[in-house]
């Protein structure tokens, strides 16, 4: 069996090099090409291995026209141009090609591997795409030193993923960029998409995202192994990062996925994926924007309503009462005259409005009940009215269960 032969019964991307080719090989090879790279093949659409291999072979030995596989890609990237498939082919020959150099070919494995710009490719050809990439640095044919800084990092080689983890593991101390990696490195869709936000810069954006598939993940019900190494990484980069690293976690990633995860799924779902330092800073990031008491994503669906209060009135009928908050002291006023609060009163009334949090959100009834009680709660920015039928409350946007009895109403002493 000739080299020629022994090579087109290989796979794509071969695993050995690409054979020198005598005169009778072109013609066999071009019969077996079935077009140029990038040409869909009949019958079907996509072509075969063998058929990627002539192709191949033909390009490392210039036939093809060099600046024609340019072209090819460059439609291909640009988010417009519709073609049949992806010309995963076209992407191998223009990095075997004489006539390419190297700075056009940093340019074309820019296009296909790099997550800015108008293209967003899928799982599959993204994989590809790098799977190519790594085989042609394996090769020769591409020199990771030549490209961008992330190829300088490794993470196109084989290995590179597993070096930068094991670097990570043995660092005391992580950067922003530090989280991002030991994050973005557990899934192979957000490894694509690490060296663009690295050279954005803009991580608080970018971890963003993550968050949002995270959380879409664990909504779903994924169980797949890079979900639990997330959560781990999470808990590794509060432990180890430095004050920006671990703000960039806090506010940056949890702040994504509570606003995500708010009014989706069992409350607790998250929660119980986090571990000690992640659990802590959840809860504190939730009080920090809801209010004191207010702690897990189960008390936060069931606040009514949380922040300063200036006046808070009930009323039944013809039956009223207020209290006015103002600097320094409170009002109590009702339809037999008004008094000044004391102050032990007042705190305790507060103290159970803010915040104000239902027994337990319940879906609309069928049929609206006849409401007695109404309660106005006047902030500095805001009101909130409730109105309630026994145990029963609306505030207009959602129905819940609470207790008017159990609020401190000066009425009763």
């Amino acid at each position: 069996m000739s080299s020629v032969d022994a090579y087109l019964s290989g796979v794509f991307p071969p695993t050995g090099p690409i054979p020198m080719l005598a005169a009778s090989d072109r013609a066999l090879l071009l019969d077996l090409a079935q077009g140029a790279p990038g040409d869909a093949v009949k019958p079907g659409l996509f072509p075969r291995a063998r058929t990627k291999l002539a192709r191949l072979a033909l390009a490392a030995d210039g036939h093809w026209d060099p600046a024609r596989l340019v072209q090819i890609l460059d439609d291909a990237t640009d988010g417009e141009t519709p073609r049949p498939y992806f010309p995963h082919d076209a992407f191998s020959c223009a990095l075997v090609h004489p006539s390419i150099d190297k700075e056009q070919r940093r340019t074309v494995v820019g296009w296909v591997v790099h997550p800015l710009g108008a293209y967003k490719p899928g799982t599959r050809i993204r994989r590809t795409a790098w799977r190519l990439a790594r085989w042609a640095v394996e090769h020769g044919h591409l020199d990771p030193s030549d490209w961008i800084d992330e190829m300088e990092e490794r993470l196109l080689l084989r290995d590179g993923r597993r070096e930068r983890l094991a670097a990570l593991d043995a660092e005391p101390t992580w950067s922003s960029r530090d989280v991002m990696d030991a994050i973005g490195l557990r899934r192979g869709r957000w490894i694509a998409e690490l060296p663009g936000f690295h050279e954005e810069g803009l991580y608080y954006v970018s971890i963003a995202s993550f968050g949002r598939e995270l959380c879409n993940a664990v909504l779903g019900g994924c169980r797949k192994a890079w979900v639990g190494e997330v959560f781990a990484a999470i808990e590794q980069g509060l432990e180890r990062g430095d004050s920006e690293a671990r703000n960039l976690i806090v506010v940056g990633l949890f702040e994504s996925m509570q606003g995500h995860a708010y009014r989706r799924g069992p409350p607790d779902l998250l929660e119980r994926c986090l571990g000690p330092l992640g659990y802590q800073a959840w809860c504190d990031l939730i009080e920090g924007w809801t209010g004191g008491g207010v702690r897990t994503v189960e008390h936060w669906r069931r606040v009514i309503r949380n922040g300063a209060l200036e006046r808070v009135r009930w009323s039944r009928g013809a039956e009223w009462s207020e209290v006015r908050f103002e600097e320094g002291h409170a009002t109590w006023l009702s339809p037999s005259g008004e008094s000044a609060l004391r102050d032990e009163d007042a705190g305790r009334l507060l103290t159970h409005l803010r915040p104000w949090i239902a027994t337990a959100l319940v879906k609309r009834p069928r049929h609206e009940p006849v409401f007695t009680d109404e309660l106005w709660l006047h902030g500095p920015h805001d009101t909130r009215s409730v109105r309630v039928a026994g145990d029963l409350g609306t505030d207009g946007e959602r129905w819940f269960t609470v207790d008017l009895s159990a609020i401190p109403w000066p009425a009763r002493s």
